[in-house]
């Protein structure tokens, strides 16, 4: 059961990302009131062994069999490595940040370069992990057959007051959540679908895409490389023509699906701006009642938030779930088309919780297996704090009276636990050792930032 923070250990100074702006570097400094001995124990590895507890049961072997501790000294264990790394990517504190943490916690005695060789050999490692706590969520990654490639970006800019603005792509092999493509493209612009063409497609290609990406300059860019599509459809942003070349009304189409579950699938055709025709289907189910409820509630909330109106249109819309596909007829079927998408929707939700700690921390070096290191981390720190919440929701009564006065946020949920992550990844160093220590973390933390400078 997952309880409330120690009494014995209160936050002096603590935050989540170094993008809070505190104006002094942020270390996770933590007052233990005398809990603390000489080596920073007992009580100092108490949160992290309790994190730890919800791993997978085998992480300590897939750190062995991935070959992330090779080359490691023998007085280093899994769980160090893991915890620098964590430190690292999933709490967004810059290398020589962390070194510092890890040196003085007695985690490791390591250069940042040192760090980011660790960090390279560890990519595999933590996708299995990965891999891993979503068969738990019942969702089987990792096996053969159709691979999909699922596209997504996110925007994230650096700490710095003056940081620039990045877009992040990347693309990840579904079910085998391999990351095969990563890039950071710096912008001064908000992103728009038309990043797809940024992706390398090849001849044959199965992609998955959200609706941000429901273009018709796309969907154009992927059928000229020769690849296939399905995209959620953003019934403002993309019209179809029937194979006659007439208006297709998608809307009177839609409505014949009169219960939950109900298919249909329409053969359509896009036009693009170069005037190309790309032929393929609508597919469509309705959702569930309680689903149209909530997506109907989204709609109202956003339209309150932006101060527009709610049109009857959008509100009909949302109870169904709507794609534009070109796979092949003769190997995907109305239901095996929406299948895919929605495998790509189940990882989704842990990518939208991605893409809240893509804002948090440092962005990664250009480095193809630092890059994927980064991904991966950040998707497994996601997925832990899902995992806790699942936990402590099952353990916990819930509240009725508090419920009927305000529903709780998922999103404030989701972001305390990640703090209360954050928390017991950090090492939980006493005010006496940082004043005590003042001098040398700010001269390691000087002299590292050097020698990173003169690295080539």
């Amino acid at each position: 059961m997952i309880t409330a923070i120690s009494d014995r250990a209160k936050p002096l100074a603590y935050c989540s990302s170094p993008s809070v702006t505190t104006g002094v570097t942020c270390l996770g400094v933590y007052v233990q009131n005398g809990a603390m001995g000489q080596n920073g124990a007992p009580g100092m590895h108490e949160d992290w062994r309790l994190l730890t507890a919800f791993l997978p049961s085998n992480w300590r072997d897939l750190a062995a069999t991935s070959g992330a501790l090779q080359g490691l000294r023998k007085d280093e264990s899994p769980e160090n490595l893991l915890r620098m790394l964590l430190i690292h990517l999933g709490c967004g504190h810059t290398r020589q940040e962390t070194v510092v943490l890890a040196r003085m916690a007695q985690l490791a005695d390591l250069s940042s370069v040192a760090l980011s060789k660790r960090l390279k050999q560890s990519h595999k490692w933590l996708r299995a992990l990965c891999i891993e706590l979503f068969r738990e969520r019942g969702l089987h990654l990792g096996g053969i057959g159709n691979q999909f490639r699922a596209v997504d970006a996110t925007a994230a800019k650096e700490p710095e007051r003056s940081g620039s603005l990045w877009h992040v792509l990347y693309c990840l092999r579904l079910p085998a959540l391999a990351c095969d493509f990563f890039k950071l493209t710096e912008t001064s612009k908000p992103f728009s679908g038309e990043a797809l063409r940024q992706f390398p497609i090849s001849e044959g290609d199965l992609l998955l895409a959200d609706r941000a990406y429901s273009a018709a300059s796309v969907i154009g860019y992927v059928a000229q490389a020769r690849g296939r599509l399905t995209v959620q459809v953003d019934t403002d942003a993309l019209s179809f023509q029937t194979r006659q070349g007439q208006p297709f009304d998608l809307l009177s189409h839609v409505r014949l699906l009169g219960a939950a579950d109900d298919l249909g699938s329409w053969d359509v055709k896009v036009v693009t701006p170069e005037q190309a025709m790309v032929r393929g289907r609508v597919c469509a189910a309705r959702k569930t009642e309680e689903s149209i409820g909530i997506a109907q509630e989204g709609i109202r909330k956003h339209a309150r938030r932006t101060g527009k109106r709610v049109s009857p249109d959008s509100l009909e819309f949302a109870r169904y779930l709507i794609v534009f596909t070109t796979f092949p007829t003769d190997q995907f079927s109305t239901r095996a088309v929406l299948d895919s998408y929605r495998l790509r929707c189940q990882v989704d939700l842990v990518l939208k919780r991605f893409k809240s700690l893509g804002q948090m921390g440092h962005l990664p070096n250009l480095g193809d297996d630092s890059a994927k290191a980064w991904l991966y981390a950040k998707l497994l720190v996601a997925l832990l704090v899902e995992k806790l919440i699942s936990h402590a929701t099952a353990a916990t009564p819930e509240s009725t009276d508090w419920q009927c006065r305000r529903p709780h946020s998922t999103w404030r949920e989701f972001e305390f636990m990640l703090n209360e992550v954050c928390r017991a990844i950090e090492p939980n160093l006493s005010l006496s050792q940082t004043l005590a220590g003042r001098n040398s973390i700010f001269e390691d933390s000087q002299s590292l930032k050097r020698s990173a400078t003169r690295q080539p």
